[in-house]
Protein backbone atom coordinates (compact mmCIF):
# COMPACT_ATOMS: atom_id res chain seq x y z
CA UNK A 1 0.00 0.00 0.00
CA UNK A 2 1.43 3.39 -0.92
CA UNK A 3 1.60 5.89 2.20
CA UNK A 4 -0.09 9.15 1.61
CA UNK A 5 2.17 11.96 0.99
CA UNK A 6 2.86 14.48 4.27
CA UNK A 7 0.90 17.32 5.24
CA UNK A 8 3.61 19.96 4.77
CA UNK A 9 2.81 21.73 7.71
CA UNK A 10 2.74 25.83 7.04
CA UNK A 11 4.46 27.34 9.01
CA UNK A 12 6.29 30.64 7.50
CA UNK A 13 9.50 30.84 9.40
CA UNK A 14 11.19 33.92 7.94
CA UNK A 15 7.73 35.53 8.11
CA UNK A 16 7.34 34.79 12.23
CA UNK A 17 11.74 36.60 12.17
CA UNK A 18 9.87 39.50 10.12
CA UNK A 19 6.54 40.37 12.75
CA UNK A 20 9.35 39.59 15.17
CA UNK A 21 12.01 42.71 13.79
CA UNK A 22 10.21 44.18 10.94
CA UNK A 23 12.96 46.44 10.52
CA UNK A 24 14.93 43.66 9.76
CA UNK A 25 12.65 43.15 6.83
CA UNK A 26 12.61 46.72 5.65
CA UNK A 27 15.54 47.39 4.62
CA UNK A 28 19.10 48.61 6.32
CA UNK A 29 17.72 51.76 8.22
CA UNK A 30 18.63 51.01 12.15
CA UNK A 31 15.59 50.80 14.76
CA UNK A 32 15.81 51.31 18.16
CA UNK A 33 18.36 50.26 19.96
CA UNK A 34 16.57 46.81 22.29
CA UNK A 35 17.57 46.75 25.95
CA UNK A 36 20.19 43.83 26.57
CA UNK A 37 17.59 41.14 27.07
CA UNK A 38 15.04 42.04 24.34
CA UNK A 39 18.30 42.01 21.46
CA UNK A 40 19.15 38.61 23.72
CA UNK A 41 15.65 37.20 22.62
CA UNK A 42 15.30 38.33 19.33
CA UNK A 43 19.10 36.46 18.57
CA UNK A 44 17.99 33.31 20.14
CA UNK A 45 14.58 33.36 18.37
CA UNK A 46 16.71 34.24 15.19
CA UNK A 47 18.96 31.64 15.63
CA UNK A 48 16.07 29.34 16.39
CA UNK A 49 14.24 29.82 12.63
CA UNK A 50 17.61 28.96 11.25
CA UNK A 51 17.12 25.69 12.93
CA UNK A 52 13.32 25.06 12.34
CA UNK A 53 14.27 25.87 8.62
CA UNK A 54 16.96 22.90 8.67
CA UNK A 55 15.05 20.52 9.97
CA UNK A 56 16.33 20.10 13.64
CA UNK A 57 13.36 21.07 15.24
CA UNK A 58 14.35 19.57 19.02
CA UNK A 59 17.27 22.56 18.39
CA UNK A 60 15.03 25.10 17.25
CA UNK A 61 12.58 24.27 20.37
CA UNK A 62 15.50 24.98 22.69
CA UNK A 63 15.94 28.38 21.44
CA UNK A 64 12.64 29.58 21.37
CA UNK A 65 12.00 27.97 24.73
CA UNK A 66 15.20 30.68 25.62
CA UNK A 67 13.39 33.78 23.74
CA UNK A 68 9.97 33.03 25.44
CA UNK A 69 11.99 33.30 28.93
CA UNK A 70 13.48 36.42 28.07
CA UNK A 71 10.18 38.26 26.24
CA UNK A 72 8.21 37.07 29.29
CA UNK A 73 11.01 38.48 31.69
CA UNK A 74 10.54 41.80 29.55
CA UNK A 75 6.68 41.34 29.31
CA UNK A 76 6.69 41.82 25.50
CA UNK A 77 3.37 40.63 24.76
CA UNK A 78 4.04 40.09 20.90
CA UNK A 79 7.21 38.65 21.55
CA UNK A 80 5.93 36.24 24.07
CA UNK A 81 2.87 35.52 21.63
CA UNK A 82 5.54 34.63 18.29
CA UNK A 83 7.92 32.41 20.75
CA UNK A 84 4.85 30.67 21.74
CA UNK A 85 3.29 29.96 18.38
CA UNK A 86 7.40 28.97 17.37
CA UNK A 87 7.27 26.73 20.14
CA UNK A 88 3.78 25.16 18.73
CA UNK A 89 4.86 24.63 15.21
CA UNK A 90 7.98 22.57 16.40
CA UNK A 91 5.44 20.14 18.54
CA UNK A 92 3.51 20.39 15.75
CA UNK A 93 6.16 19.06 13.55
CA UNK A 94 7.24 16.72 16.46
CA UNK A 95 3.45 15.12 15.89
CA UNK A 96 2.61 16.44 19.56
CA UNK A 97 -0.35 18.42 17.96
CA UNK A 98 -2.09 17.99 21.98
CA UNK A 99 0.73 20.81 23.08
CA UNK A 100 0.85 22.32 19.74
CA UNK A 101 -2.70 23.46 20.07
CA UNK A 102 -2.14 24.77 23.77
CA UNK A 103 0.53 26.40 22.60
CA UNK A 104 -1.52 28.37 19.81
CA UNK A 105 -4.51 28.99 22.16
CA UNK A 106 -1.48 30.77 24.61
CA UNK A 107 -0.11 32.72 21.77
CA UNK A 108 -3.82 33.90 20.63
CA UNK A 109 -3.95 35.38 24.24
CA UNK A 110 -0.87 37.64 23.80
CA UNK A 111 -1.98 38.47 20.52
CA UNK A 112 -5.44 39.50 22.12
CA UNK A 113 -4.50 43.16 21.89
CA UNK A 114 -4.52 46.07 19.54
CA UNK A 115 -2.06 45.93 16.64
CA UNK A 116 -1.37 42.51 16.77
CA UNK A 117 -3.86 41.46 14.02
CA UNK A 118 -1.67 39.77 11.67
CA UNK A 119 0.17 37.92 14.59
CA UNK A 120 -3.58 36.97 15.32
CA UNK A 121 -4.05 35.81 11.68
CA UNK A 122 -1.16 33.72 11.61
CA UNK A 123 -1.96 31.81 14.83
CA UNK A 124 -5.23 31.19 13.76
CA UNK A 125 -4.05 29.71 10.29
CA UNK A 126 -1.57 27.65 11.82
CA UNK A 127 -4.09 26.38 14.61
CA UNK A 128 -6.93 25.49 11.21
CA UNK A 129 -3.57 23.99 9.80
CA UNK A 130 -2.70 21.79 12.95
CA UNK A 131 -6.72 20.53 13.67
CA UNK A 132 -6.42 19.37 10.41
CA UNK A 133 -3.72 17.11 10.76
CA UNK A 134 -5.51 15.63 13.34
CA UNK A 135 -8.69 15.27 11.06
CA UNK A 136 -10.60 17.66 12.41
CA UNK A 137 -11.25 19.32 9.33
CA UNK A 138 -14.72 20.98 10.37
CA UNK A 139 -12.95 22.48 13.46
CA UNK A 140 -10.45 23.72 11.34
CA UNK A 141 -12.54 25.07 8.81
CA UNK A 142 -14.15 27.48 11.87
CA UNK A 143 -10.95 28.70 12.80
CA UNK A 144 -10.15 29.08 9.38
CA UNK A 145 -13.50 31.38 9.11
CA UNK A 146 -12.09 33.57 11.81
CA UNK A 147 -8.65 34.06 10.09
CA UNK A 148 -10.88 35.18 7.03
CA UNK A 149 -12.66 37.41 8.46
CA UNK A 150 -9.72 39.07 10.29
CA UNK A 151 -7.75 39.50 7.30
CA UNK A 152 -10.65 41.42 5.56
CA UNK A 153 -9.97 44.67 7.08
CA UNK A 154 -5.91 43.79 7.62
CA UNK A 155 -4.51 43.61 4.43
CA UNK A 156 -6.13 40.73 2.72
CA UNK A 157 -6.04 37.35 2.76
CA UNK A 158 -1.92 35.97 3.22
CA UNK A 159 -0.67 33.49 1.87
CA UNK A 160 -0.36 30.81 4.16
CA UNK A 161 -4.03 31.00 4.78
CA UNK A 162 -4.51 30.64 0.95
CA UNK A 163 -2.72 27.90 1.40
CA UNK A 164 -4.38 26.48 4.28
CA UNK A 165 -7.85 27.01 2.58
CA UNK A 166 -6.65 24.85 -0.48
CA UNK A 167 -5.42 21.97 1.88
CA UNK A 168 -8.82 21.96 3.66
CA UNK A 169 -10.04 21.76 0.36
CA UNK A 170 -7.87 18.98 -0.42
CA UNK A 171 -9.14 17.18 2.28
CA UNK A 172 -12.74 17.85 1.73
CA UNK A 173 -11.74 15.94 -1.97
CA UNK A 174 -13.26 19.31 -3.48
CA UNK A 175 -10.07 19.68 -5.94
CA UNK A 176 -11.28 21.85 -8.38
CA UNK A 177 -11.88 24.61 -5.66
CA UNK A 178 -8.26 23.56 -4.00
CA UNK A 179 -6.78 23.99 -6.92
CA UNK A 180 -8.09 27.41 -7.91
CA UNK A 181 -7.27 28.14 -4.40
CA UNK A 182 -3.51 27.45 -4.78
CA UNK A 183 -2.83 28.82 -7.95
CA UNK A 184 -4.05 31.99 -6.82
CA UNK A 185 -1.90 31.46 -3.38
CA UNK A 186 1.21 30.44 -5.85
CA UNK A 187 1.20 33.41 -7.98
CA UNK A 188 1.34 35.97 -4.96
CA UNK A 189 4.33 34.11 -3.71
CA UNK A 190 6.63 36.51 -4.93
CA UNK A 191 8.54 39.25 -3.22
CA UNK A 192 9.08 38.85 0.40
CA UNK A 193 6.34 35.69 0.38
CA UNK A 194 8.97 34.02 -2.13
CA UNK A 195 9.63 31.50 0.77
CA UNK A 196 6.41 30.71 0.69
CA UNK A 197 6.16 29.30 -2.75
CA UNK A 198 7.95 25.71 -2.18
CA UNK A 199 5.42 24.65 0.29
CA UNK A 200 2.24 26.24 -1.69
CA UNK A 201 3.15 24.37 -4.69
CA UNK A 202 4.11 21.29 -2.56
CA UNK A 203 0.56 21.55 -2.07
CA UNK A 204 -1.08 22.24 -5.27
CA UNK A 205 1.05 19.00 -6.57
CA UNK A 206 -0.79 16.83 -4.06
CA UNK A 207 -3.74 18.38 -5.30
CA UNK A 208 -2.82 17.92 -9.32
CA UNK A 209 -1.68 14.06 -7.83
CA UNK A 210 -4.98 13.54 -6.20
CA UNK A 211 -6.48 14.49 -9.73
CA UNK A 212 -4.75 12.34 -11.53
CA UNK A 213 -2.32 14.31 -13.22
CA UNK A 214 1.10 12.83 -12.09
CA UNK A 215 3.22 14.25 -14.81
CA UNK A 216 2.13 17.86 -13.60
CA UNK A 217 2.19 16.93 -10.17
CA UNK A 218 5.50 15.46 -10.67
CA UNK A 219 6.87 18.66 -12.04
CA UNK A 220 5.64 21.16 -9.11
CA UNK A 221 7.44 18.33 -6.89
CA UNK A 222 10.37 19.26 -8.62
CA UNK A 223 10.01 22.77 -8.81
CA UNK A 224 9.57 22.55 -4.98
CA UNK A 225 13.20 21.12 -4.53
CA UNK A 226 14.71 23.42 -6.15
CA UNK A 227 13.69 26.04 -4.03
CA UNK A 228 13.60 24.21 -1.13
CA UNK A 229 17.64 23.46 -2.12
CA UNK A 230 18.15 26.87 -2.24
CA UNK A 231 16.59 27.66 0.69
CA UNK A 232 18.56 24.85 2.83
CA UNK A 233 15.10 23.81 3.77
CA UNK A 234 16.53 20.19 4.48
CA UNK A 235 13.21 18.87 5.91
CA UNK A 236 10.93 20.03 3.33
CA UNK A 237 13.28 18.97 0.50
CA UNK A 238 13.51 15.39 1.95
CA UNK A 239 9.43 15.71 1.45
CA UNK A 240 9.64 16.73 -1.58
CA UNK A 241 12.03 13.80 -2.90
CA UNK A 242 9.56 11.39 -0.67
CA UNK A 243 6.65 12.37 -2.61
CA UNK A 244 8.30 12.27 -5.99
CA UNK A 245 9.64 9.36 -4.97
CA UNK A 246 6.10 7.66 -3.87
CA UNK A 247 4.22 9.36 -7.22
CA UNK A 248 6.49 7.07 -8.87
CA UNK A 249 6.15 3.89 -7.44
CA UNK A 250 2.09 4.52 -7.58
CA UNK A 251 2.69 5.01 -11.29
CA UNK A 252 4.69 1.83 -11.67
CA UNK A 253 8.09 3.22 -12.55
CA UNK A 254 9.97 1.68 -9.26
CA UNK A 255 13.29 2.21 -11.06
CA UNK A 256 12.66 5.84 -10.79
CA UNK A 257 11.40 5.66 -7.26
CA UNK A 258 15.01 4.75 -5.97
CA UNK A 259 17.04 7.09 -6.57
CA UNK A 260 14.20 9.82 -5.17
CA UNK A 261 13.36 7.56 -2.22
CA UNK A 262 17.47 6.92 -1.27
CA UNK A 263 18.46 10.63 -1.17
CA UNK A 264 15.18 11.31 1.24
CA UNK A 265 16.48 8.64 3.46
CA UNK A 266 19.80 9.82 3.09
CA UNK A 267 18.50 13.40 4.35
CA UNK A 268 15.96 12.13 7.26
CA UNK A 269 19.13 10.16 8.80
CA UNK A 270 21.76 13.01 8.74
CA UNK A 271 18.67 14.97 10.11
CA UNK A 272 18.36 12.17 13.33
CA UNK A 273 15.49 10.76 12.26
CA UNK A 274 15.19 6.82 12.28
CA UNK A 275 12.17 6.01 12.49
CA UNK A 276 11.37 7.98 8.81
CA UNK A 277 14.90 6.82 7.05
CA UNK A 278 13.84 3.36 7.99
CA UNK A 279 10.81 3.90 6.19
CA UNK A 280 11.85 5.35 3.24
CA UNK A 281 14.71 2.77 3.11
CA UNK A 282 11.95 0.00 3.31
CA UNK A 283 10.03 1.84 0.36
CA UNK A 284 13.16 2.02 -1.69
CA UNK A 285 14.67 -1.31 -1.08
CA UNK A 286 11.39 -3.26 -2.50
CA UNK A 287 11.88 -0.58 -5.59
CA UNK A 288 15.24 -1.48 -5.77
CA UNK A 289 14.81 -5.37 -5.76
CA UNK A 290 11.98 -5.27 -8.64
CA UNK A 291 14.40 -3.29 -10.64
CA UNK A 292 17.56 -5.52 -9.75
CA UNK A 293 19.60 -2.30 -7.88
CA UNK A 294 21.91 -3.08 -5.43
CA UNK A 295 21.15 -1.15 -2.59
CA UNK A 296 23.79 -1.80 -0.29
CA UNK A 297 26.00 0.49 0.03
CA UNK A 298 23.65 3.22 0.37
CA UNK A 299 21.57 1.10 3.44
CA UNK A 300 25.33 1.15 5.08
CA UNK A 301 25.68 5.09 5.02
CA UNK A 302 21.91 5.06 6.12
CA UNK A 303 22.06 3.06 8.84
CA UNK A 304 25.47 4.60 10.08
CA UNK A 305 24.18 8.16 9.91
CA UNK A 306 20.63 7.05 11.46
CA UNK A 307 22.72 5.64 14.48
CA UNK A 308 24.49 8.65 14.85
CA UNK A 309 27.76 7.73 13.58
CA UNK A 310 28.10 11.16 11.37
CA UNK A 311 31.45 13.32 10.94
CA UNK A 312 29.26 16.12 10.92
CA UNK A 313 26.42 17.58 12.55
CA UNK A 314 24.14 19.60 10.79
CA UNK A 315 21.85 20.58 13.46
CA UNK A 316 24.70 22.04 15.50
Amino acid sequence: MQPKNPIRFPVNILLLACLLASAACSGPSRGPVLPKDLARAHKSFTLAAGHYKKGCFRQALEGYQAAHELFSAADDLRGVGLSLEAMANVYQQLEDTESALLLYDEALAAFSGPGLEKERIYALTNKAAALASIDKVDQAGLVLDQAERLAHGNGGRPVLLQRVRGLLLLRANRLKAAEKVLKKALREAVGSRADQWPATAFTLARVLEASGRRQQALELYRRALDRDRRQGAYDQMAEDLAAMGNLEAAGNNPCRAVDYLKRAAKIEALLGRPQKAAGLMERMKACARSCGIDSTAVDFFVSRWANGETRVNICR
